[in-house]
């Protein structure tokens, strides 16, 4: 089953000789009334002599001239600095007490939403950081502490850096958040707690859970949206949970949780190919629970088979999604699956009936020109959008035709021409069967077209990117003068 086409992207390929350096001359072309999507242009400066970082810059159809855009590379700056804060309790060390200022090694990041900006690192264990990024005046700075853990992490969602900076931060003990946690019995060792603030996302550090069930976070004094997130180490069975609040007191707040009853249960199963023999190399196994019995949360596990196809994991009673995907291997005709089963209440053990994997399926496609003649030397990819994402490429021959198998599962096909003329298609399929035959053409469409500054003076040497939210439209490289001109077709 085809949906309808959503892009058509081209791409033409400006050349030394037809630069934009007289662009401003050049009589006008009508207005196209096309309504451009939202779109994002990634910049990645390839000379290391500019010393200059990748950076992104938002394209809005309804105030920017698309036509004749500019944007302008910031300065690479340095951040730099040092952390430090004041420990609320003893230390296995022996010698911090209450109350006692200490270095903190910590997470730094800076970012900017929807935005390739920034840069996170570590800082050393005596809380030096040093970190390079492009000057900009709207960053979210954030740290999160990583020893001692009983600090709060720290948000500015608009710090200036428009020069380097050296900085001096002092993380203060903020506000508590406690409680207690029942159903973990025997389970406390396999927990942690950490709180998230629910507008940034800025997750602060995971603290061990008491054998009593009790647990303590610190929260910053300027953040009231939170939530405090309960997860198991991997392969523990325990669910992860979340539980947003709000921080309203000075006092802190007290969160309480019960789990019900946690009762693991060996899962274990036999993956072959669709023949029915062992499956030899190892593929992914993703468990991801729908509904829990008896217990609240969510629990997503991930194994492997071994080299005779067997698997083994722990589980909790409820229902579940299971995704088998084999390794990408041109060689092989293994695809992916998906299965679903429920575990009851009051069970030991489980094991599934033997799992078959799918095999792909060969298609027949054919590509068009926009004058509807046969489209040669087209390149051809699907590329899967529900699994591990693989692609699966070929070009079409003379005649506009490829034979590909694929995986059957939803998929994104691009159509990307080599002749500079016709335009990049982008289409979803899904439910291909064998031997089906795909006939699509390619389109024309309107022109985004613009330049690329340093400083006043162009940018020669830099890959672009192009994207529509998470859906990366096309990339080249700039011309000689620091132009670009790409063909998006728009419904």
């Amino acid at each position: 089953m085809m949906k309808a086409l959503l892009l058509a992207l081209m791409l033409t390929a400006c050349s030394s000789d037809e630069s934009f350096m007289g662009m401003q001359d050049m009589a006008p072309e009508p207005a196209e009334e096309n309504i451009f999507p939202s779109l994002r242009l990634d910049v990645y400066p390839v000379s290391e002599a500019e010393n200059l970082l990748p950076q992104s810059f938002a394209i809005d159809p309804e105030i920017d001239d698309v036509t004749a855009l500019r944007f302008d590379l910031a300065d690479t700056v340095e951040l730099s600095g040092f952390i430090h804060g004041t420990t609320i309790y003893p230390h296995s060390d022996g010698v911090s007490v209450p109350s006692t200022r200490t270095v903190i090694e910590a997470q730094v990041r800076l970012s900017r939403p929807n935005s390739i900006h920034g840069n996170i690192m570590n800082t050393d264990e005596e809380g030096w950081f040093s970190m390079f990024v492009p000057a900009n005046d709207q960053y979210l700075f954030s740290i999160t502490p990583i020893q001692p853990t009983d600090l709060p992490f720290q948000i500015n969602e608009t710090f200036f850096l428009r020069e380097s900076q050296d900085l001096e931060v002092e993380l203060d003990m903020g506000l508590p958040v406690f409680g207690s946690i029942s159903g973990l019995e025997g389970l406390h060792n396999q927990a942690s707690v950490q709180l998230i603030d629910r507008e940034t996302g800025i997750v602060g550090p995971k603290n061990p859970i008491s054998s009593s069930g009790s647990f303590m976070l610190r929260a910053p004094n300027d953040r009231d949206s939170l939530i405090v997130r309960l997860e198991g180490t991997p392969n523990s069975a325990i669910p992860t949970v979340e539980i947003p609040f709000y921080l309203d007191s000075q006092d802190g707040v007290e969160l309480n949780l019960d789990l019900g009853s946690i009762t693991p249960v060996t899962v274990e199963g036999n993956l072959q190919t669709s023949l029915g023999i062992p499956f030899a190399e190892r593929a992914t196994i993703l468990f991801t629970s729908k509904e829990l019995i008896s217990t609240t949360g969510e629990l997503s596990v991930e194994t492997s088979n071994d080299g005779n196809g067997f698997f083994s994991t722990k589980l909790l009673p409820g229902s579940w999604i299971v995704d088998f995907i084999p390794p990408y291997d041109d060689a092989s005709n293994a695809a992916p699956i998906t299965i679903e089963f429920e575990i009851e209440e009051n069970t030991t053990s489980y094991v599934l009936p033997d799992v078959l994997l799918a095999d792909d399926v060969r298609v027949f496609t054919r590509i068009l020109d926009s004058m509807g003649q046969p489209a040669p030397n087209v390149l051809v990819s699907f590329q899967e959008t529900h699994f591990n994402k693989d692609v699966y490429t070929g070009f079409t021959d003379s005649d506009g035709r490829l034979d590909i198998r694929v995986p059957s599962d939803d998929l994104t096909v691009t159509l990307t021409p080599t002749n500079n003329v016709e335009g990049i298609t982008q289409i979803s399929v899904s439910q291909l069967t064998e031997g089906d035959e795909l006939e699509w053409t390619l389109e024309k469409g309107s022109t985004i077209s613009g330049s690329i500054y340093h400083r006043n003076m162009p940018i020669s040497h830099a890959l672009i990117e192009l994207w529509e939210n998470d859906t990366l439209l096309t990339s080249q490289f700039l011309n000689e003068a620091g132009a670009f001109e790409i063909k998006l077709q728009v419904d």
